[in-house]
Order: structure tokens, then C-alpha cells, then sequence
């Protein structure tokens, strides 16, 4: 006698996912899926309940982009792996045998059944039902059977508006149909297992997360304007998308004549930047940057190139007949970055004041020594408050004498040489200001009271102590 008592689908899920590479600007990854269940249960008489119990294994390889930009479409490939087909027998709920077979999608296999319930074999055929869905602003895919381990290609399509997202997390729903039947002939009873598709849903998720990158093309203008002092400017840059969509930004460059001056913000107008007078080339150049609201936001990089003729102060005589007073014919020669006023040679803003007993000692204000004079003027004490109140009063202290002293070194070859030797060591310590990066007032103060400290222990200091030793070695 013959009795089928019932078949259960028991679904049995183990979902786990391996350590992902990053290859050619693509993502690799290995998940892998167990699925199992109750395929049959049987009742034969004087024997007892032979349950039969598949469990169907295998590795799944995701491909994605590393990085999706917003409007394109992209592929997501998943590649099935090493598929694995174990049925287990069991008697009265007690297992007897367990036979693992390597069986690929849309393959068959059989499996004997143990002899002592008789002759009789059972046979498993797995295939896949796989979609692609998608968490995020972008496009899922139908279904797809698959009946063998051939690899599937699902196209992505990101819309070109974001939003607020920064990533599209893609996943993969699945079901796993296993199709069975046998036989089992007991000496003269024959016991079929009917031919059937036991669907089994994968309720874990193989998910993967992809970045977002959404590009802006960027335009930047520039407005110039005259500083209310002679040889200096203010720009007012701006940057807006293809769109016109105006962009923030604090971190834009300012170059004069190929030299880096500054950075400064768009929309508002700069502080005073040194230029000297004349026809000049002013950039502003705007960096690469993501947007302070969504990271996947970029805003390409722009620039501006434009020339200025920054206001020259009314020209002065720069040389006059001395002496008449005095009975002498002299000519008052006065350098460059200076002219003559009441007999005297005074500092001329076109250039932005100059150093004149340097420029005399090293006979032209293109001299590297004057010219980095100049640069750490304007390029590191003039970007500072405190910097610039300095350099007003020590201006009005040092062009009080500084033009007698440059007359002196023109007119004697001695003294010239005398002054280049003594204000040597000073020009290497005024040098460490461009060593270091000043960024705040305190920092300004601090290197600022350094240098003059080590100036005076240098000019003052050590030759008092060196006069001292030498007259108490006299006395010995």
C-alpha cells in the first residue's frame, strides 16, 4: 500500500558577503546564498517517514561603477559562481545520509536513495529569478530567469536631478526554483515523487552602495577697481553654473602679473591688494569645489584673465639744481621709486614706496635683495593690520633719513660698500618671514617682535659685549 502523507517547503536562508576590490574604477564583490528546504515528505508503510531535504548553494560576483554621475547609465553586472546542490535523507526524522553535488544553474542531477528503503533515485534542477532594484534617484529593471552561469547585465539609469541624495544603493531580489521528482520501487510497491517547482524567496538583501557625483560647469567674472591708495587694487570675483546659478566660494585666487597675491571670496569686495601703478594682468582663479550642502555636488574649476590700469600719481621731477645757496653746481640725482620735493628725495606711491638706501647699495631697485624686500613687504607684513599700522610709522621714520643716506652711498663707493656689509646680516633675518606661514594677527606680532629681537642682539648686543671683552682683555 501506498501513502503520501504531505510535502513541506521548510525555507532554510544564509546570506553572507565577501570583501569587496576596487579594479579599473569598478567594485567587485562576492555574496553568497544558501537556500534550502523540505522538497518531500513520504509516508511508506513498515518502514516510516522518509523526509528528503535540498539545499542549493552559491556565489554570486556584483560589478558596479565606483562612481556614478548623475544623467549617464551605467552597468551593474552579477556573475553566478560555484553552485552547490546537497539533498539530505531522513528516516523518522533521523538523518540517514547527506550527498553534496556541484550543480550549475539550469543543470539536473539525481541522488540515489539509501538502499535499505529500496531503489529509487531523486533528481534537483536549479534556476534563478534576479531583478535589479534600486534605493535612491534612479531607474530599477525587470526580472530576469536565468538558467545558467552566465553573467547579467543590468543597465542603471541615474536621472540628471539628485536632490539631496549623495548615493544610489542598488539591490538585487531574488527567488531560487528548485524543480524535483524520483521514484521509490519497494518490491512490488512503486511510491512516485511527483515532479514539481519548489520556489524558494531569498528574503536577504545582496546590496550594494555606489557614490553620486553630480557636475556643474562654472563661469567666473571679475570686477577692478582703483584702492583709495596709489598702486593698489580691489576685485569683486563671481562664479555662477552654466545655469546661472550663483556659487559661494572663500577660496578664490588672485594672481597680478602671474604672481599669487591672495585669496578671496566671491560676491563681496577684496581688501587692498599691492599691484603697483601702470597696465597690469589680474586672475582670479576658482578651484574645483563640492558644494557645502551635498558632497556629491562638484563644481568644476574656472578662471578669468583680465587687464587693469591701476591710477599712477602725478609725475614729479625726479632730479633738480642744488646749491645755489651754496654756491655749488650739484645735481640732485634721486633713485628709482623716489622723487624730488624741496631738495630732498621722498618716496614716490607709483611705486609703492621703495627702499632707498637698499636699492643705492645694490644699485638698482631689480636687485634680488630689493625685490625681496619688496615681496615680503607687500606679500606678507602689508596683508596684516598690525603689519600695515607698522609699516605706516616706520615709514615716517625711515624716509626722515633714508634719502641722505642713499645720496651718501652714490656719491661715495666706500660707504657704499660699507652699508651693502651692514645691512646684509638684517636682509637674511627679514627672510624667515617667508619661511613660515603667517595666517593671524598674533602670528604677525609674535614673528614681527622676533625679528626685531634678533636685529637688535645682532647690531647692538653682540658688538657691546664684543667692546667690552676687548677692553677688559686691554687692561689685563
Amino acid at each position: 500500500m501506498k501513502k503520501i502523507l504531505s510535502t513541506s517547503f521548510i525555507i532554510i536562508i544564509i546570506f553572507s558577503i565577501g570583501i569587496p576590490l576596487n579594479i579599473d574604477a569598478q567594485t567587485y564583490r562576492t555574496h553568497s546564498v544558501i537556500v534550502s528546504s523540505n522538497v518531500s515528505s513520504l509516508d511508506i508503510p513498515l518502514v516510516g517517514t522518509l523526509t528528503i531535504l535540498m539545499q542549493y548553494s552559491i556565489d554570486f560576483e556584483v560589478r558596479t561603477p565606483s562612481i556614478i554621475e548623475a544623467g549617464t547609465t551605467e552597468k551593474i553586472t552579477i556573475s553566478p559562481r560555484n553552485g552547490v546542490l546537497t539533498t539530505s535523507f531522513f528516516l523518522d526524522g533521523n538523518v540517514i545520509t547527506t550527498i553534496p553535488k556541484n550543480l550549475p544553474l539550469g543543470s539536473s542531477t539525481t541522488f540515489d536513495i539509501p538502499g535499505a528503503l529500496g531503489v529509487g533515485e531523486v533528481y534537483g534542477s536549479p534556476s534563478l529569478v534576479v531583478g535589479l532594484g534600486v534605493k535612491g534617484p534612479a531607474n530599477p529593471s525587470d526580472y530576469i530567469r536565468l538558467n545558467s552561469m552566465s553573467s547579467i547585465d543590468f543597465p542603471l539609469r541615474v536621472n540628471n536631478e539628485i536632490g539631496n541624495s549623495n548615493s544610489v544603493t542598488v539591490f538585487f531580489p531574488m527567488r531560487v526554483d528548485l524543480d524535483i521528482g524520483g521514484n521509490i520501487d519497494l518490491f512490488l510497491t512503486n511510491i512516485p515523487i511527483h515532479a514539481t517547482t519548489v520556489p524558494i524567496q531569498v528574503s536577504s538583501e545582496i546590496s550594494e552602495t555606489i557614490p553620486l557625483r553630480k557636475y556643474f560647469t562654472t563661469s567666473t567674472s571679475l570686477q577692478i577697481k582703483d584702492d583709495s591708495r596709489i598702486g593698489y587694487i580691489q576685485v569683486y570675483p563671481s562664479v555662477t553654473t552654466s545655469s546661472g546659478q550663483s556659487v559661494s566660494s572663500s577660496n578664490i585666487s588672485i594672481y597680478v602679473d602671474g604672481e599669487y597675491k591672495k585669496k578671496v571670496s566671491a560676491k563681496n569686495w577684496s581688501t587692498e591688494i599691492h599691484t603697483g601703478s601702470g597696465q597690469h594682468n589680474i586672475e582670479a582663479k576658482f578651484p574645483e569645489t563640492k558644494s557645502s550642502s551635498n558632497n556629491a555636488i562638484i563644481y568644476k574649476s574656472s578662471s578669468v584673465f583680465q587687464s587693469f590700469n591701476v591710477k599712477s600719481p602725478t609725475p614729479k621731477s625726479t632730479s633738480t639744481q642744488q646749491g645755489a645757496s651754496q654756491g655749488s653746481d650739484r645735481v640732485l640725482t634721486c633713485g628709482s621709486g623716489t622723487y624730488e620735493e624741496n631738495g630732498k628725495c621722498v618716496p614716490d606711491p607709483l611705486f609703492g614706496g621703495g627702499c632707498l638706501i637698499a636699492t643705492a647699495a645694490f644699485d638698482s631697485e631689480l636687485s634680488p635683495q630689493v625685490q625681496q624686500l619688496r615681496e615680503i613687504r607687500d606679500n606678507v607684513v602689508l596683508q596684516t593690520k598690525s603689519g600695515s599700522a607698522f609699516m605706516t610709522g616706520f615709514n615716517g621714520f625711515y624716509y626722515s633719513f633714508s634719502p641722505t643716506i642713499a645720496d651718501w652711498e652714490r656719491q661715495n663707493q666706500v660707504f657704499k660698500e660699507t652699508v651693502r656689509i651692514v645691512i646684509t646680516p638684517m636682509l637674511y633675518s627679514l627672510s624667515l618671514l617667508e619661511m613660515v606661514d603667517i595666517d593671524s594677527e598674533e602670528e604677525m606680532l609674535g614673528y614681527g617682535i622676533g625679528i626685531i629681537g634678533l636685529n637688535i642682539g645682532m647690531y647692538f648686543l653682540v658688538p657691546t659685549i664684543l667692546i667690552a671683552r676687548l677692553r677688559k682683555n686691554n687692561s689685563l
